[in-house]
């Protein structure tokens, strides 16, 4: 259907962006920036869906999720866990922007774990985002500038060892990669359609929606 804009609570005059549903529906983490309460430039807000289909005022996730640095591009896990995000800061010495994977895990005690930065094998010198945990919970799939790609930003894969570590990305390839900017991949499991973003040739913006199928299985 025709895209609306859903208002108040979960839109403001400051910046809203990047959601992350989780499995049943029913809840929305997002990226929400200069709010009076924020810690940092923008942080992880969270609202619930109620039984009259409107949604709960937005609260900010607060520490330790959130830091002075942002926090953005949330994604949550569909055993309704696992919350991996993006934490950003610029080096204050190289003046170099960090953007690197995290993931927090909701415990008994209903408070979320001290964040843990993902190994090296995910995380590069370069800048890391869009990060999507896939629905069966081992697949993790996220943009870099920080490998040898194709150009700009590239969508690569990881899947998840037996220990929880990640196993060495593998770069999707093209169709979905391009010499461009690619990013913000998302797959439905059932219908294996496919949607991501790029600044390729050919769009109506700067940065535009896509489509695909997926044919194959990496």
């Amino acid at each position: 259907q025709r895209a609306f804009n859903p208002g108040p609570p979960l839109n403001s005059l400051q910046n809203e962006g990047a959601p992350s549903v989780s499995a049943d529906g029913k809840l929305v983490f997002y990226a929400a920036c200069d709010r009076p309460d924020s810690k940092g430039n923008c942080d992880i807000y969270l609202s619930q869906l109620m039984a009259d289909g409107s949604w709960t005022k937005p609260f900010n996730l607060g520490a330790p999720v959130n830091t002075g640095a942002w926090e953005t591009q949330p994604s949550f896990s569909s055993d309704g866990r696992t919350l991996y995000f993006i934490r950003g800061y610029t080096d204050r010495n190289t003046r170099r922007q960090v953007q690197d994977i995290y993931s927090t895990t909701f415990q008994a005690d209903m408070t979320w774990s001290e964040p843990v930065r993902l190994s090296d094998t995910i995380n590069t010198p370069g800048v890391e985002e869009s990060v999507f945990i896939h629905p069966d919970n081992q697949t993790l799939y996220f943009s870099s500038r920080g490998f040898a790609g194709m150009g700009g930003l590239d969508i690569y894969m990881s899947r998840m060892n037996a220990d929880g570590s990640f196993q060495e990305p593998i770069n999707i390839g093209a169709p979905a990669n391009s010499p461009q900017d690619d990013f913000a991949y998302l797959i439905d499991t059932k219908t294996r359609k496919g949607f991501l973003s790029s600044n390729r040739e050919g769009g109506m913006g700067y940065d535009d929606i896509y489509k695909f199928l997926e044919t194959r299985k990496l």
